[in-house]
Parts: C-alpha cells; sequence; structure tokens
C-alpha cells in the first residue's frame, strides 16, 4: 500500500516542490500537554524546505499510517493527538491493512477537524498536493479476484 500511495502522489508533490517519504523520515511532534514525540509515519509529504541529509521534519501536510496490529492502537490514539496539533498537518490517512478502509481526518479551512471513512470506495481531495487520491489507488494490486 505505501507504494501504491507514493506512486499516485510523487508525481503531483514534485511539481508543487514538495516532497514524499516512505517510513524513514521522522516526524517531530508536541502532544497536546506539552510532550515531545517522534513518530516515523508510513507515507509523509512535506512542502517544507528539506535538506538532503535530514533525518526529520517538522512540517509535515500530509501522514499516512498503515495499521497493523504492533501500531494499531498508537495509530488511533496517540498519534492522532500529536498530528493533528502540528499546524502544517493538513490530511492524516489511517488505513486499513486487511480491508478496503481508509479513514480521513481532514483540517477545514477554519482550523478545525473533519473525520469520515471510505468504504470499498471513494476519494480524497489533497489540494494543497495538486492530487486526488482514490481508494482504487490505495489497494491497487493488494486485493485481487479469485475470478
Amino acid at each position: 500500500m505505501c507504494v501504491n500511495l507514493i506512486l499516485s502522489l510523487a508525481p503531483s508533490t514534485k511539481k508543487r516542490g514538495c516532497s514524499i517519504y516512505q517510513s524513514d523520515m521522522r516526524v517531530n511532534c508536541t502532544t497536546p500537554i506539552g510532550k515531545r514525540v517522534y513518530y516515523y509515519p508510513d507515507v509523509v509529504a512535506t512542502c517544507e524546505q528539506v535538506d538532503g541529509k535530514a533525518a526529520s521534519i517538522s512540517a509535515p501536510s500530509l501522514i499516512v499510517e498503515v495499521l497493523s496490529p504492533r501500531t494499531r492502537h498508537t495509530d488511533l490514539t496517540d498519534k492522532i493527538w500529536a498530528y493533528t496539533s502540528l499546524e502544517s498537518l493538513q490530511t492524516y490517512l489511517i488505513v486499513e491493512a486487511d480491508t478496503r478502509l481508509v479513514r480521513a481526518i481532514e483540517r477545514q479551512p477554519d482550523g478545525s477537524w473533519s473525520e469520515r471513512e471510505l468504504n470499498d470506495t471513494g476519494e480524497i481531495e489533497l489540494s494543497y498536493l495538486g492530487a486526488t487520491l482514490t481508494l482504487d489507488d490505495v489497494y491497487d494490486g493488494i486485493f485481487q479476484n479469485d475470478d
């Protein structure tokens, strides 16, 4: 799924002068109670200037976590609080690995957050990256029919 996301988003991300990373770029956050934390999202996009040798960023616009039994609890609790405290973040996508389901947490124009689930079909507009991501993009080649 992460490769699908990277392949789908990389062309438009690059056109915008932004960068996209898979699993190896650390995101610096501060929780709502002021604790400094660092996470390695499965996919992260940023439009901040990043030095080629940088190991971390602090202004991501898109963060994607693919749920696994080991990370599920943290992805659905601690990371939501930490990620949505980032002023730069526009969208946090939580992707189920075993079914076509994506939970999209999106910043609204007034700064508040909305949440929706895309189940089996749907799309997410990522205007800040000049892209639209569909569930077909996310799950391409993942679930094959036995026909």
